[in-house]
């Protein structure tokens, strides 16, 4: 079933973020779609980049 969501969500014009509710917030998923940008799920998976380093202050 997980797979299929994502199948679903990477052929949406959606980004799907999934985070840890510890410090900093880590991600544990990011979309594929995420690419659009100029990304890759890893940049966020492994820490190098935060939700926050992307988005306008008053959205974090």
């Amino acid at each position: 079933m997980k797979s299929v969501l994502e199948d679903i969500v990477n052929a949406s014009p959606v980004i799907v973020f999934v985070w840890k509710e510890e410090d900093r917030w880590p991600v544990e998923f990011v979309s594929k779609n995420i690419s659009l940008f100029g990304y890759t799920p890893n940049d966020f998976i492994s820490g190098t980049l935060r939700y926050s380093d992307i988005s306008a202050g008053y959205n974090c």
